[in-house]
């Protein structure tokens, strides 16, 4: 877990899984993934702190609140009219100090941080921070050996026939913009939702789908993160 520089809670736009319908598959993917990955000791993240963090957007208390106000309409306004497909979360990969699950297409992901940007700009005059490459969080390594024994365990867990050929449909319905917080003590994010933005997505089958085997990325389970 990387250390943040201030000890307090960031605002962040955020999509999370719902416990049932759309996110069954998520889940579903993600308990599979853990369950053969528990031995080898790194720390799970659990189910309901689940997130795919879009941008981290400023820390709370440097937002007043006449300028989250006009945050909250602007980054609204940007979101507003588009459609967006379906997240397809695939294999797992070892990021520096997390295991994820792989994005398959960003660019929705990608949209929605470039409008975070542009409501930051436009009322904070600031940029938000993203991730290099978007990821969907399961699992904290604590250390080298975590490490060097979670690569393997991750490499069998992607060459398993139920992961290795299908992809986990998510429509995300919702973004939330949130205040999370570190808890480095106990390596783990905690959030309170601020407010949700509804989000137009396509739909179709959700849940875990099958795939054409070896297209899926990262089939090795390392990244350059």
């Amino acid at each position: 877990m990387h250390r943040w520089e201030r000890d307090e809670p960031r605002l962040v736009l955020l999509a999370a899984p719902p416990a049932t319908g759309d996110g069954a598959g998520v889940r579903g993917r993600v308990a599979a993934y853990q369950h053969l990955l528990a031995w080898t000791g790194p720390v799970m993240i659990s189910p309901e702190w689940l997130r795919l963090t879009v941008a981290a957007i400023g820390w709370v208390r440097d937002i007043t609140d006449a300028q989250y106000t006009r945050l909250l309409s602007e980054l609204t306004a940007q979101l507003h009219g588009q459609t967006y497909p379906p997240l397809e979360l695939g294999l797992a990969h070892l990021g520096h100090s997390a295991v994820s699950l792989n994005v398959q297409d960003v660019v929705p992901v990608v949209e929605w941080a470039v409008a975070a940007e542009a409501a930051a700009r436009q009322v904070l005059g600031s940029s938000v921070e993203v991730f290099d490459w978007p990821r969907f969080g399961i699992a904290y390594a604590r250390g080298m050996a975590t490490r060097s024994d979670l690569l393997p365990r991750i490499v069998a867990a992607n060459q398993s026939p139920e992961l290795r050929d299908s992809v986990a449909v998510w429509p995300v319905e919702r973004l939330l913009v949130a205040e999370l917080c570190q808890d480095a003590r106990r390596r783990a994010y905690r959030w309170t939702v601020r407010d949700t933005i509804p989000i137009a997505t396509q739909h179709k089958a959700v849940g875990s789908v099958n795939v054409t085997p070896g297209v899926n990325a990262r089939q090795t389970g390392i990244s350059a993160e």
